[in-house]
């Protein structure tokens, strides 16, 4: 066996954990907690902390506990399990949220107040949340609806906020270290994971290190959710002998064959703490090696003597890396609330995010293979404070964002290595840049003693960037594109408590998204022989209007129900339209690796509307009796999205895209003698093919027949006991019917 140098600091990081954890009897994690807070201090909704009960929209948040027991092996793997937010896979190695029918470049992802989308965020599907380490998370706040007052562009369906594990400064130095171990039947995957950390009251550090490597998926095999024999399996794969590709049979349909993929990921904290000051540094990153799109190697395509063969031989995210370095300066109100680290008064952080996406493709039987790289340099910086005065309480901020992208092309030969340079690039091959600077006002009045008033406003301007060489691809008639735009967004909104711990809420926002660079500049086949989008440099912002009304209760700390509706106008709608000159009839039309195909361009020509309905309720005993029926919690959610949108040419409404079928969970969890024992089920409806959007974002060929997407239902077991003081065992049994299924708008089965 080969021992590298990962496997090395592995192996240290672990012996650490082994040796240092017995010797602590307290977690010094803030973010774990013994008892679920209904009540808790939410970030999300409010950048520097607040009250859930008073918060205006709708929040869902996933705890410390909730994160070690449910063991997901990515972070978007552990959203899709809160049954509010849908995920969308096109591989294993993927995950895109989906809330409130937004996706990818339309929900914001935010890492300890850093943004994480960039100008290259696509509206399509991304797997951008697997950098996220889940193991070194100490929380995650979900706040959906528009969130642009306090975070800018991109938040029209919601804010996915990660917090990353903290530590609260000790009297008394501390020093603790962790190591956990996964392993999963599905992927045949072992996540290792480890970090040490320490404490005294004036530092404190924590360093977190996990290695991943996920096997090939293997779907469920004893029954399926359609009648299509055979649906969601592969019986062949693509391999390689003397030069050549040839289809291989898999003995095993139920095995994704060339599915797994490997990931590292690390990140360290490091705070000093002067009186109510206290200095902080984060460094943050992730490294995976090729990802396969598994969707993409399951397109098929006739040949001229009738046979069936793969499109693509070989098609890989490669790389898919990111890193963060931040410095934050953050003021509290008292000592005592800084070594506890919640809630500060004012804040200021400066960060350096670097992306790297390659995307490597090759077709079936040709010799050479295409790599599109782009590198990515984000520099963020944001300034936010509180200030009161009599019952007026100010929230207000600044923030300045900028991207610089480096797009570049080669193609390799995969039999010999050999490369060459190629002008195939998937953005502006000269260089493309952003630019926004955005001010932002936040206030809250209490009326009557029982009404909170919440009234914000945001100034955004924002300017892209980009040039053409005269060696484009293309040959563009153009050189440069370079837009500006200033905008304004705003929320108002009433919480009313009707009695103790009981709010009705309501509210009226407005979210924006700024035209990337990927609406901007790129040069992408969409469709294989079906659409080729073109850059077009004159667009505009997209746009929203939510409307949201919504109940939220606590009762005695022991149950709580949230429930509501909201309604979203979409204005400025970017969608991609056929380039027709005037006085044609038909598109153009280029021919692009070896296939016709259409030519298409991104426009701010639609208008769409969103309407949707959610309910939670939940059941904590917090008396801690022992017995299934004494301890029985319950935990229910269920959402509802509907939306169509409209072209400025057309008095037709269409369906809209990314707009999932009726999903949600249900679950019960009791204690008993020898630990926690848990029954969940996550369940989705069906989708008819007339209902999927004809942009072609939901994969309606990746449905059974191209007919329609089936409902299904999994159902789940998880036992959580102590094994020690120090020690936790976990058993996750997940779809134990072995159902053979594939959620909405996926290219992928799930794991059986």
């Amino acid at each position: 066996m080969k021992i590298t140098f990962n496997h090395f600091i592995q192996g240290v990081f672990v012996a650490i954990g082994l040796f240092i954890q017995p010797l602590v009897a307290q977690t010094l994690d803030s973010s774990r907690s013994e008892i679920e807070s209904f009540d808790e201090v939410l970030i999300s909704a409010n950048r520097l902390g607040g009250q859930r009960r008073w918060a205006l929209g709708q929040i869902e948040s996933i705890d410390y506990k909730k994160i070690t027991a449910v063991q997901a092996p990515t972070t978007a793997d552990l959203l899709s399990q809160t049954g509010l937010v849908y995920v969308q896979k096109s591989q294993v190695g993927g995950g895109s949220p989906v809330m409130r029918g937004f996706e990818a470049s339309r929900v914001l992802l935010v890492l300890d107040g850093i943004r994480i989308n960039n100008a290259t965020f696509r509206a399509g599907h991304l797997q951008d949340l697997i950098t996220i380490d889940p193991q070194a998370l100490g929380g995650v706040e979900l706040y959906f609806g528009s969130g642009s007052t306090l975070y800018g562009s991109d938040a029209l369906g919601g804010v996915v906020y990660l917090k990353s594990r903290s530590l609260a400064f000790q009297e008394e130095a501390q020093i603790r270290g962790n190591a956990s171990a996964r392993y999963s039947s599905a992927f045949g995957s072992m996540v290792y994971s480890s970090g040490l950390s320490f404490s005294n009251d004036r530092w404190s550090f924590l360093g977190q290190f996990s290695r991943s490597n996920f096997g090939d998926l293997k779907t469920g095999s004893s029954r399926s959710y359609t009648d299509v024999e055979g649906f969601g399996m592969r019986p062949w794969y693509v391999g390689q002998t003397s030069g050549a590709d040839e289809l291989v049979w898999n003995e095993d349909p139920t095995r994704l064959v060339g599915s797994g993929y490997q990931q590292g990921d690390a990140l360290a904290k490091l705070n000093y703490r002067a009186g109510r000051h206290v200095v902080g540094a984060l460094i943050s990153a992730s490294a995976s090696s090729a990802i396969p799109r598994f969707d993409r190697l399951n397109l098929f395509s006739l040949t001229q003597a009738g046979e069936v063969k793969p499109k693509f031989a070989e098609w890989n995210y490669q790389p898919q890396n990111r890193s963060l370095a931040a410095l934050s300066w953050r003021s509290f109100g008292s000592e005592a609330a800084a070594r506890q680290g919640v809630q500060p008064i004012q804040q200021i952080t400066v960060a350096i995010q670097n992306f790297e996406v390659g995307r490597y493709s090759r077709r079936f039987g040709v010799d050479w293979g295409q790599t599109q790289l782009d590198k990515v340099r984000q520099l963020t910086l944001n300034f936010d404070r509180h200030a009161q005065l009599g019952s007026w309480k100010f929230q207000y901020g600044a923030e300045a964002v900028a991207n610089d992208v480096q797009s570049s092309a080669f193609q390799t030969n995969s039999w010999t290595g050999e490369q060459k340079s190629s002008k195939d690039t998937r953005y502006a091959d000269s260089f493309a840049t952003t630019f926004s600077a955005a001010l932002y006002g936040q206030v809250n009045k209490m009326l009557f003693e029982q009404t909170l008033l919440q009234v914000g406003a945001r100034l955004t301007q924002y300017q892209a960037q980009a040039a053409f060489t005269q060696y484009n691809y293309w040959g563009l008639d153009y050189g440069t594109a370079d837009i500006h735009t200033t905008a304004p967004v705003f929320n108002v909104g009433l919480n009313h408590e009707l009695k103790e711990n009981w709010h009705a809420k309501v509210s009226a926002n407005s979210a924006l998204r700024n035209p990337n660079l990927d609406d901007l500049t790129k040069l992408f086949e969409s469709q294989p022989g079906e659409k080729y989008i073109m850059p077009n440099t004159a667009l505009g912002n997209e746009s929203s209007q939510t409307f949201d009304a919504s109940i939220h209760g606590i009762q005695q700390s022991v149950w709580q129900l949230e429930a509501g509706m909201y309604h979203t106008r979409i204005k400025g709608l970017l969608i991609d339209q056929p380039v027709q000159p005037v006085g044609w009839n038909l598109p153009i039309m280029v021919v692009y690796r070896g296939l016709l195909t259409p030519v298409y361009q991104m426009t701010n020509a639609a208008q769409g509307w969103v309407n949707g309905a959610y309910a939670s309720f939940k059941r904590v005993v917090f008396d801690g009796k022992i017995g299934f029926f004494r301890s029985l919690s319950v935990d229910a959610k269920v959402a509802l999205t509907k939306g169509q949108y409209q072209r400025s040419d057309s008095a037709l409404w269409e369906p809209l895209d990314h707009i999932p079928p009726t999903y949600g969970s249900f679950g019960m969890k009791t204690r008993l003698p020898w630990g926690t024992l848990e029954y969940y089920a996550l369940f989705q409806g069906s989708k008819k093919a007339e209902d999927y959007s004809n942009s072609g974002e939901d994969n309606v060929g990746s449905t059974p027949n191209g007919t329609y997407n089936p409902s299904w239902m999994t159902h789940n077991l998880r036992w959580v006991t102590e094994i020690s003081s120090k020690w936790n065992c976990v058993i996750n049994l997940e779809n134990i019917s072995d159902l053979q299924y594939r959620t909405f708008a996926s290219g992928v089965s799930a794991p059986g």
